[in-house]
């Protein structure tokens, strides 16, 4: 938004949440609809107190997730597509553009450039029908049939499409070759903060390693099983001398943390801590990721380049990367000096014990931070694209 803004764009962005109103911000307008079954609510009521949120129901949101194609947001992108506050303010765009995860937001925008006439533009942050998140699209022949027959119709229709890596390309345009000439690759930028930060001088050596993996396991992908990270670790460990914390900083479902501490005992023996402080606010985390000797990142997707990666790398600290060879963190991750890759399920734990000797290392880090993912550059094309699309025919 911030970038339209700055490029001359009056925006205008269309959002879920517990009551319709509109408020104006610097870069634009922000319209909240009114989410009728209460999927999307703020986080304050309108006296500003924070509001406790709903208990999710497990059976609700299953049975809502068969029921509800593509996804249970697909309530509130027709009201919102339909609504007549939507329709009056964009009423002389140039574009609509919509984000997914969920993949109902390119619904609602789908039906509503129809109505305007106006181009639509479908930015793909993680993949529709390949690597899909929602496991009823692995598992249903049925619904991956019916959100293929949407997904092929929008895209279709879509003036232009982004995916943030080159292996979603290839896999969308090996299902839908017709799409070859609108797809375009957009990735995540690294965060400006964390560059920002890497620029402060260090704190004096503290006794120890402090290594940290940022993220989820299982709850953001049931292929991400944190003993895919700790087994290689733990060789590694076993075959040093050196001695230190894993700090594990995220929200980790009661299956990760069964597993991680079934390590506990054994990285123990080693001289090792594991830590689980749980959930950070960014800002934090991106300090103690700054402060660390070294950074763990586990990925079993093969087209997905996690956003952790982003924030890694310019942090300028050695990286154990376990994930799939061949695949776009591997293909990232193997120009990198400073990173480490282990294939998911290798037994050949070398990279690991490089890495250790590598976090204890006082000489200085080779490292790379490849341009092609700074803020600049991908502001730059995402607008070279917009101002392409926007341009009076």
């Amino acid at each position: 938004m911030h970038w339209l803004s700055k490029a001359g764009f009056r925006v205008v962005a269309v959002r879920a949440g517990s009551a319709n109103r509109s408020q104006e911000y610097p870069w634009g307008q922000e319209i909240t609809i009114r989410d009728p079954i209460g999927i999307y609510r703020d986080p304050t009521d309108c006296r500003g107190q924070a509001v406790v949120p709903r208990k999710p129901n497990k059976l609700r949101k299953r049975l809502s997730y068969w029921l509800l194609n593509p996804d249970p947001g697909i309530i509130w992108a027709l009201v919102a597509s339909n609504s007549a506050k939507v329709l009056e303010v964009t009423q002389e765009a140039r574009f609509i553009l919509s984000s997914s995860p969920p993949e109902s937001a390119h619904v609602g925008a789908w039906l509503l450039s129809r109505k305007k006439n106006v181009s639509h533009i479908v930015d793909m942050r993680d993949g529709w029908l390949d690597e899909p998140l929602k496991p009823i699209v692995s598992n249903s022949r049925l619904r991956r049939w019916q959100e293929g027959t949407l997904e092929r119709i929008i895209l279709h229709e879509a003036e232009e499409i982004f995916v943030t890596s080159d292996v979603w390309k290839e896999l969308l345009c090996a299902r839908l070759e017709k799409l070859s000439s609108k797809v375009k690759v957009l990735p995540n930028s690294y965060s400006r903060l964390i560059q920002e930060l890497s620029e402060v001088p260090k704190k004096n050596k503290k006794t120890g390693l402090s290594i940290i993996h940022a993220g989820r396991f299982t709850g953001s992908d049931q292929r991400r099983s944190p003993k895919l990270l700790l087994q290689p670790l733990l060789a590694a460990v076993q075959h040093k001398s050196h001695h230190g914390a894993i700090k594990l900083i995220g929200s980790l479902s009661s299956e990760d943390r069964n597993i991680i501490l079934g390590f506990e005992k054994q990285f123990a023996e080693n001289g090792w801590s594991i830590e689980l402080p749980g959930s950070m606010k960014r800002n934090e985390l991106l300090k103690h990721l700054i402060e660390a000797d070294g950074l763990l990142l586990l990925s079993a997707s093969h087209a997905a380049i996690p956003s952790k990666l982003l924030e890694y790398i310019p942090a300028k600290h050695p990286m154990l990367v376990v994930t799939r060879p061949n695949s776009a963190t591997w293909e990232i991750c193997i120009e990198l000096p400073q990173a480490f890759c282990i294939p998911i399920g290798s037994r050949d734990y070398r990279p690991s014990c490089d890495f250790i000797e590598k976090c204890a290392s006082r000489e200085r880090m080779q490292y790379r931070v490849p341009p092609e993912f700074s803020e600049a550059t991908v502001k730059m094309r995402f607008l070279k694209e917009i101002a392409r699309i926007s341009e009076p025919s």
